[in-house]
C-alpha cells in the first residue's frame, strides 16, 4: 500500500497543543483518483505542500500521520485527477481520525 505521508511537520502556525502525533486514515470513496491532498492550519493563508506522492485510486484507503503538531484541527483540500477539488474547513483529526471523500 502506498504511503500518503509518513510525517508532516506542522510549524508554529498551529494552535495550542492537543496531540503530539495524530494517526489518521484517508479513504477515497469516489470514482476518481486523488492526485493532491493538502492539510493546513486554519490560520494559514496558503495551502501547505501536496502530500500525495502517487495517485490514490477509487476505493483505496491510506494510513497517514501528522507528526509534531500543536493542533488537531486542519483545513483539508483534495484535488482529483479530473481537476475537480473539495475543501473542508476546520476538520478535527483527534475527534474523527477517519477522513473519507465521497461522491456528493
Amino acid at each position: 500500500m502506498r504511503s500518503l505521508v509518513s510525517a508532516i511537520a506542522v510549524l508554529a502556525a498551529c494552535t495550542a497543543a492537543q496531540a503530539a502525533n495524530i494517526n489518521f486514515t484517508f479513504k477515497n470513496s469516489t470514482s476518481v483518483a486523488v492526485r493532491e491532498f493538502y492539510l493546513s492550519p486554519p490560520s494559514a493563508d496558503d495551502w501547505e505542500e501536496n502530500l500525495v506522492r502517487a495517485p490514490i485510486q477509487p476505493g483505496e484507503q491510506i494510513p497517514a500521520s501528522i507528526v509534531d503538531t500543536g493542533s488537531c484541527v486542519f483545513d483539508v483540500r483534495t484535488v482529483f485527477a479530473d481537476g475537480e477539488s473539495t475543501e473542508d474547513r476546520g476538520w478535527n483529526f483527534c475527534d474523527d481520525p477517519d477522513y473519507e471523500i465521497t461522491e456528493e
